[in-house]
């Protein structure tokens, strides 16, 4: 019907009108945004900073520190590269100044600076740990962490299915076993499972030992029983009962 005007219940049942509406959501869009200034604010004072030198390790665990505290909000890609490059110092901050053709995306950001910052002899060492990288005695996470770095910063171009089969290879063979006929889609969904199967693992290995504990517990236990202790005396009775008992002599 014209004229007929919408009306719409808040949470407490009052009605509201349309203007209403779009003040309240105005209202939230400006408390949204308030609070997502505050958490970036926060990220920027705690981001390590970056001088840029020749060291490539250095600029390594900065992106990995600085990825650590992106992933944590929901930030857009020019709010992420603004905020990484506020803590460009020194090198760092010339090369920035004078960098033409930016990047419009965080990822692409990323892997402008490998190419600047991760040099060709950190890249083949990075490579020659790789072809021998297992995971030994360390958990799959670390064993997944040290995977990860040298996939992505040794410069290595190679499918995902055979990043995902140098993965496994390197897994502990039990692990590998448990994974046999398991299908999965991608490096991290692998990571997952391996992680999974790792605690199916630790949790047997667990069991298996409380049970052996037990075991234990009860062996020692079933030695002083009661029950064999009556025995033992019983034999001890009959032993005494054999001697013949002794007459004093007025």
């Amino acid at each position: 019907m014209i004229g007929l005007r919408k009306e719409i219940n808040d949470d407490h049942g009052h009605l509201q009108l349309p203007g209403q509406i779009c003040h309240n959501m105005e209202s939230a869009q400006h408390e949204g945004c308030d609070i997502l200034k505050y958490y970036l604010a926060k990220v920027e004072s705690s981001l390590p900073l970056f001088d840029g030198k020749f060291d490539s390790e250095a600029y390594v665990n900065w992106e990995l520190a600085v990825d650590k505290e992106f992933d944590k909000y929901d930030f857009s890609n020019a709010q992420m590269i603004r905020a990484a490059s506020k803590t460009f110092i020194d090198s760092a901050s010339f090369w920035w100044t004078y960098t033409d053709n930016r990047p419009e995306t965080w990822h692409d950001c990323k892997i402008m600076m490998r190419r600047r910052f991760v040099f060709s002899y950190y890249k083949r060492a990075l490579r020659d740990k790789l072809e021998n990288l297992k995971q030994a005695n360390r958990t799959v996470r670390e064993y997944y962490h040290e995977f990860k770095i040298c996939i992505l910063y040794s410069g290595l171009e190679e499918c995902h299915e055979k990043t995902m089969t140098r993965f496994l290879k390197g897994l502990n063979l039990e692990i590998q076993i448990l994974l046999t006929n398991t299908t999965y889609s991608h490096l991290g969904h692998l990571f997952l499972l391996s992680c999974n199967v790792e605690s199916q693992i630790l949790r047997e290995w667990l069991c298996n030992g409380r049970k052996q504990e037990q075991c234990e517990l009860f062996d020692d236990k079933a030695s002083e029983s009661p029950i064999l202790l009556r025995k033992d005396d019983m034999k001890s009775k009959k032993k005494q009962s054999l001697v013949p008992p002794f007459t004093k002599v007025l």
